[in-house]
C-alpha cells in the first residue's frame, strides 16, 4: 500500500481526498493544514507521495514545502492548484500538477501515473483531465 500525505487547508476538500484515494487503495499517512504540520507529518510518516495545494492557510505557499521534500526525501510531488499559470515554476519542486475543478477520481490515476513512470520511466495510462507532468522523467 502507497502512503498519501496530503497538504491542504481546506478540510473537506482534505476529507473528500482521503476517502477517494482510500477507496484507490492508498494509505493517507496525514492531512497537514500548514507547512510546519507538513514537515511534521512526513518527518514522522514517511509518506510515498504528497498532494500539496500551492496555497495554504496563513498566505503560505506549498511550494516551500514541496522544495524541501524535494531536497531531503524521495516523495514524489503532485501540486493541487486553481491558477494554472504558474506551472512552469513548479518544475523544479514537483513532479506533477492537477488543476481545480478536478475529480476525486482521477487523483488516484495521477498518482499511479506518477509512480508509473519513477519505476520505468513510462506509462501507458491516459492523462486525466487537468493533470500534467511538470517536466519530461521529473517522477523518477
Amino acid at each position: 500500500m502507497r502512503n498519501v500525505l496530503i497538504v491542504e487547508d481546506d478540510l473537506t476538500i482534505a476529507d473528500l481526498l482521503q476517502e477517494a484515494l482510500e477507496a484507490e487503495g492508498f494509505h493517507v499517512t496525514g492531512i497537514a493544514c500548514t507547512i510546519n504540520q507538513a514537515m511534521q507529518s512526513a518527518e514522522q510518516h514517511r509518506p510515498d507521495f504528497a498532494i500539496i495545494d500551492i496555497r495554504l492557510a496563513n498566505g503560505e505557499l506549498g511550494t516551500v514545502f514541496g522544495l524541501h521534500l524535494r531536497q531531503t526525501t524521495t516523495v514524489k510531488i503532485m501540486y493541487s492548484t486553481g491558477n494554472s499559470n504558474n506551472v512552469a515554476q513548479l518544475a523544479s519542486s514537483g513532479d506533477a500538477v492537477i488543476t481545480k475543478p478536478y475529480r476525486l477520481g482521477d487523483v488516484g490515476r495521477c498518482l499511479k501515473i506518477i509512480d508509473q513512470l519513477a519505476q520505468s520511466g513510462q506509462t501507458q495510462a491516459s492523462f486525466p483531465r487537468n493533470f500534467q507532468l511538470l517536466a519530461p522523467g521529473s517522477a523518477a
